[in-house]
């Protein structure tokens, strides 16, 4: 048990078991006078181990050493944020340690962590957690857009930690409109029709979808007209044909059923004059008198639209399946869309059609019984003739 001090070439070596960190410094030392001395030694994790030394043909020595945990240094992810999808909570959600310099959970610690990503998109839910024995258990958390982002966790006088996540594109959760119908006239098909995107909770387009079928309605007093569904594809579903009879203003909306619905506010104008109806028809008629009540005519569009600003519009009238004559003013301007007639009579007691016309218009037309006046007059419906003195006529 003497110390060979006469030694002063024999390499020692040393080496850490019954832990599960790593021994790091310089493991070897050369004896001088009979010792050897080691110096730089450290060891990563706080737990109870034995430290060997040895050297070939040597019996080795050895020693029990507890390292204890150092002081708060760094941050250090034990699980990582995985699962995620546009919008989504990430299915996995980041937990980050507090550790010392050696990578040890400091359990007392109570630091706040912070976590922030990179790129364009938004990351929503807690986004700071206070350390629970040292560790900071985030929930709730996702990110908007797909894309591969970095999550960077930081803490007061900490070193910070990060990790890369991708962000895929989820599934459809909502309709959005991505081509707004626009430039409509009343009975017409709207010049721009619209298309909607199917997008996943955080407003990716699903382009994978192509089978997901999206119905139009619309507001208002009208009709909508055309292919009302629409099928995606590449996750877009184009509408095409639709048009809408009034001039209004409407609100479209596109559903699913199981997604969130989009909509848009359209402002469908009136169109040009295509067509005459009849707003007041003709009405107490008798033969040779001016109707009770004289015929007002719309000037109307595609949609059945009165076109309030045509105050020029010159319409005529005409009768037919009769034996009389119309008499009176036969035309009439139109005022604010409508065309309304005066003094029109008809000589003979029959049922006629009074028929609204102008070029380039769908005439209007009606239906009017004349009734046989009261009696006023008398006519010869057949002249005497063929007479001889003191003869009876021979026409009667």
């Amino acid at each position: 048990g003497n110390v060979v001090s006469a030694d002063s070439s024999t390499v020692v070596t040393v080496a850490a078991s019954g832990g599960t960190g790593t021994l790091s410094g310089t493991t070897t030392a050369t004896a001088s006078s009979g010792q050897a001395t080691f110096s730089g030694l450290a060891y990563d994790k706080a737990e109870t181990i034995t430290l060997t030394y040895s050297k070939t043909g040597l019996t080795s020595g050895a020693q029990s050493l507890t390292v204890a945990g150092g002081a708060a240094t760094k941050l250090g992810l034990s699980t990582l944020a995985d699962g995620a999808t546009g919008g989504s909570p990430f299915a996995t959600q980041p937990v980050v340690a507090v550790q010392d310099a050696g990578g040890n959970t400091v359990a007392s610690d109570t630091s706040v962590v912070t976590v922030a990503a990179s790129g364009s998109g938004v990351l929503s839910g807690v986004t700071s957690k206070t350390a629970t024995s040292g560790v900071a258990t985030f929930a709730g958390l996702s990110y908007n857009l797909a894309a591969t982002v970095t999550l960077t966790f930081t803490a007061s006088s900490r070193t910070q930690a990060t990790q890369f996540l991708t962000v895929t594109v989820g599934p459809a959760a909502k309709l959005s409109v991505s081509t707004q119908a626009a430039s409509a006239t009343a009975g017409a098909v709207f010049a721009s029709q619209p298309a909607v995107k199917v997008l996943d909770a955080g407003g990716n387009t699903v382009t994978s979808d192509s089978s997901t079928i999206v119905t139009v309605s619309a507001t208002g007093s009208g009709s909508l007209s055309g292919s009302t569904v629409a099928t995606a594809s590449s996750g877009v579903a184009a509408f095409a044909g639709l048009s809408y009879d009034k001039g209004e203003t409407i609100t479209l909306t596109f559903a699913k059923s199981g997604l969130v619905s989009a909509t848009q506010s359209l402002t469908v104008a009136v169109g040009a004059a295509s067509q005459l109806t009849v707003a007041t028809a003709a009405n107490g008629a008798t033969g040779g008198v001016t109707f009770v009540t004289q015929p007002i005519i719309s000037l109307k569009d595609a949609g059945g639209n009165v076109v309030s600003t045509d105050s020029s519009t010159v319409v005529t009238v005409a009768a037919s399946g009769g034996t009389g004559t119309l008499s009176g003013t036969t035309t009439a301007t139109a005022s604010s869309g409508q065309a309304t007639f005066s003094g029109l009579a008809y000589d003979k007691a029959e049922t006629i059609t009074l028929t609204y016309s102008k070029t380039g218009l769908t005439s209007g037309a009606q239906s009017l019984t004349v009734a046989g006046g009261a009696a006023t007059k008398l006519g010869l419906s057949t002249l005497a003739d063929g007479a001889t003195g003191g003869s009876p006529f021979a026409t009667q």
